[in-house]
């Protein structure tokens, strides 16, 4: 119901593994025993580009944002080719590992010659402050470089909220959040969800709880590209 941190806090509690997120502060205490901090490139570039807005002259704002679109690169050539994760996390140790090293010297190096107080300076110390976030997805080939799936994902959420007002009680939030999950996970595999929903919902009445499991996104769609597969 808000933005403060109970609510990630107890979302949480128990999870291990990768956290991906902006450098929201309210982020930093949810953190617990077990969990990676990742970061967001997508977050970092900004500030550089804001930097360049205010001064298109400024040849160091400028190669920031050119260097960090290097490792976009990479990104985009290893999703092009559908690397596995771990292809993927070779992939960035082989090219874009050397390229974050010399990006951080170079930030470090225009730190230093500019003035304290400038769009410059605060997109070098927003940068250096979760470097050591910034660097997990070189180590995780399961993370992505930024946060823009998921907060691409959360967007119409955020453009229809007022649409729902009539909703009116925040018990109703789980279920919505587990239907908008659903059509999410249909977008990322490609399935229209019409085409999902018209063939799951008629079999829930009949379909035991263990038997759920089957009906999920993945699972269906699994279930149809395995019947379509042609027979060796």
């Amino acid at each position: 119901m808000s933005r403060s941190r109970a609510g990630p806090a107890a979302f949480l509690e128990n999870y291990r593994g990768v956290v991906q997120t902006d450098a929201y502060s309210a982020y930093d205490s949810v953190m617990g025993p077990g969990m990676i901090h990742a970061g967001c490139w997508a977050h970092a570039r900004r500030k550089f580009h804001e930097a360049h807005q205010l001064d298109p002259a400024d040849a160091a704002a400028r190669e920031v944002i050119e260097r960090i679109g290097r490792l976009y690169v990479v990104e985009a050539q290893a999703r092009a080719e559908q690397l596995t994760a771990v292809a993927r996390q070779q992939r960035r140790q082989e090219r874009s590992a050397a390229e974050v090293a010399a990006l951080k010297a170079r930030l470090l190096a225009i730190r230093a010659e500019v003035l304290p107080g400038s769009q410059l300076a605060k997109a070098c110390d927003y940068a250096l402050r979760i470097w050591d976030r910034l660097e997990v997805f070189l180590a995780h080939g399961q993370v992505e470089i930024d946060t823009n799936l998921a907060e691409n994902a959360m967007r119409p959420i955020a453009l229809g909220r007022k649409n729902w007002l009539h909703i009116g009680d925040e018990k109703a939030g789980p279920k919505i959040a587990a239907i908008l999950s659903v059509l999410a996970t249909c977008r990322r595999l490609g399935i229209h969800p019409r085409d999902y929903l018209l063939a799951v919902l008629p079999k829930l009445g009949r379909t035991s709880t263990g038997d759920v499991k089957h009906l999920t996104p993945l699972a269906w769609h699994r279930a149809r590209q395995a019947a379509v597969a042609p027979v060796s």
